[in-house]
């Protein structure tokens, strides 16, 4: 017999207080979600672990097809400003230099 919770964990339910539907989280600390709705009362939300969603980026550099971004306070950054360490995602089109806007992301 397999012990065996979920076959599929593309969507789970985990405690974060007040996030909102398309907020970028880091479960654990380590791995990359996207809330796809709003905390309920119990201060439970359902996050996707996979696919690609579009975020916010703020950069300083350049950033091409399927370079590394890092979550940086709910934005999507070049640089690992809070040092984690955890690549959230790679970038799915070209960024410019220096500038503000949204971008698709593939979740690691």
């Amino acid at each position: 017999m397999v012990n065996q919770n979920q076959t599929h964990a593309d969507e789970i339910k985990v405690a974060l207080a007040a996030k909102n539907s398309g907020d970028p989280v880091l479960l654990f600390s380590a791995i990359p979600a996207v809330c796809t709705q709003d905390t309920d009362a119990d201060g439970d939300v359902v996050v996707a672990t996979h696919g690609i969603y579009t975020f916010p980026y703020t950069v300083a550099a350049a950033v091409a097809v399927g370079a590394p971004l890092y979550l940086n306070a709910g934005v999507m950054d070049d640089a690992d400003d809070d040092t984690t360490g955890v690549v959230f995602g790679y970038a799915m089109e070209a960024i410019g230099a220096g500038g503000s806007g949204t971008v698709k992301v593939l979740l690691k």
